[in-house]
């Protein structure tokens, strides 16, 4: 079966050559590799069309006007795809040279339909971020949003095209947590998930890594799974994302999230505000709050960590 590279991009050409010389020395040569560009600025695109022409591998230069949605060039580049294996990965990202070898050999083998794996991280210092089988788990959350800092990489993901399958999609209204969203629909309604535990996934997330945060894409992510969210999970979830509102200063987020807080299940709510974790939280806030200049908001959010 064939085998199509799927890159959505967007003003990153600085990275544009490790990533193509990662494709071309693959030990399988994939069929077609897509370059989905995002509106990107002129110079940008012109410097990626140059490292092209440079190639040897047969690659498709599309530009669309859909700025800057890497879900929307991640779907056009599915559709584009003829049958077979689609490999995703992202522009600053790059792979080991036996990465499709070894993943589509793995993914031919298993009544899946798709494949992922952790990944190497490029930060201050380079460590591997591991992942686990999600099949030995109660839910694709249970993988997520484990506390052991687990990793589904989206430059992993390589998955199954077949005209007998139901194609899954990126969901183009989400900026933060597509690739969740993309793991988990896949999980329950396009076929499963086959775990890799070799690591052949390079992600930069010191010089080309940095995202852009979107309380909204993360809500409508939380909205959209909420009742398949395991309820031992969401309390951890929540929190984090009050953490993350108050450090942003989002507050009509943290209110969400407040109140999603305290519609759980009262036992859980009142054995997480007794543990050591619990109290822990109260003096996060405390701490931040009387930092900033919102001291009204502060004391209302300190009676509601304190009752």
């Amino acid at each position: 079966m064939k085998v199509t590279v799927v890159i959505p991009f967007f003003n990153r050409a600085v990275f544009f050559d490790r990533l193509l010389s990662s494709i071309e020395q693959q030990e399988m040569t994939p069929d077609m590799v897509f370059v989905i560009d995002n509106g990107s600025d002129l110079e940008q695109v012109e410097l990626v069309w140059n490292r092209i022409k440079q190639s040897l591998l047969k690659v498709c230069l599309v530009s669309t006007i859909c700025t800057g949605n890497a879900n929307y060039a991640r779907n056009l580049g599915f559709y584009l795809a003829d049958m077979g294996y689609i490999a995703f990965l992202d522009s600053d990202d790059w792979w080991e040279v036996d990465h499709l070898s070894k993943n589509v050999s793995l993914l031919t083998s298993s009544d899946k339909t798709a494949i992922y794996s952790g990944a190497r991280v490029h930060r201050e210092r380079t460590y591997i971020n591991k992942s686990i089988d999600v099949n030995r788990l109660s839910s694709p959350f249970s993988l997520l949003f484990s506390k052991k800092g687990y990793l589904a990489q989206t430059s992993s993901y390589i998955v199954k095209k077949d005209a007998k399958l139901k194609s899954i999609s990126w969901d183009e209204s989400l900026r933060r947590h597509q690739d969740f969203d993309f793991f988990i629909n896949h999980y329950y309604y396009g076929g499963g998930w086959l775990y890799s535990s070799e690591i052949t996934t390079n992600i930069d997330w010191d010089s080309g890594g940095t995202k852009r945060e979107d309380v909204q894409s993360k809500i409508n992510f939380y909205k959209k799974w909420e009742t398949l969210f395991p309820e031992d999970l969401k309390i951890h979830y929540l929190y984090n994302q009050m953490v993350f509102c108050i450090r942003q200063l989002e507050l009509d987020g943290f209110y969400y999230y407040k109140r999603k807080f305290l519609d759980l299940n009262n036992s859980l709510y009142s054995k997480f505000l007794a543990s050591r974790r619990g109290l822990l939280v109260r003096i996060y806030f405390i701490n931040i709050l009387e930092k900033t200049s919102l001291k009204n908001l502060a004391r209302k959010i300190i009676r509601f960590f304190s009752n």
